[in-house]
């Protein structure tokens, strides 16, 4: 029973690669992760998933920025039930230690929201209350 619950489990877990570097400011100007990640099923019915993730942060002088790529892809017994693709990006530019301004742009697909694709930004300004090693 052990060597079949180990079997279902490992079967059933996803296969996962992570790549990552830590982002230590002031030490490094670029930075990132990536992941990516399948599960297939047979059984009763056959699902697969595939998933990938790509973070990336760069510094250059004042100025800090982010991107952020993403997919989602999912299938039941032939049938899609999930597709998301994300794309998004911020800058912040570095007016104190603990004040900046940012830009924020992002585009996202998911047909399974209703919409057809999703884009959105925003610009303000931003004040770290609390800093310690902790935060980000």
């Amino acid at each position: 029973m052990k060597k079949v619950l180990t079997a279902a489990i490992l079967l059933t877990t996803p296969f996962m690669a992570t790549a990552g570097a830590d982002f230590v400011k002031g030490d490094r100007t670029f930075a990132g992760e990536a992941e990516l990640g399948a599960t297939l099923t047979t059984g009763n019915t056959e699902t697969s998933s595939f998933k990938g993730r790509l973070n990336l942060k760069h510094e250059l002088g004042d100025w800090e920025n982010q991107y952020l790529l993403e997919g989602l892809y999912k299938e039941d017994s032939e049938t899609v039930t999930a597709k998301r693709y994300f794309v998004g990006a911020q800058g912040n530019y570095k007016m104190t230690d603990r004040s900046y301004l940012f830009a924020n742009a992002n585009y996202e697909v998911d047909p399974f929201t209703g919409y057809e694709y999703t884009v959105s930004g925003a610009t303000g300004y931003g004040h770290r209350l609390y800093d310690s090693s902790k935060t980000f």
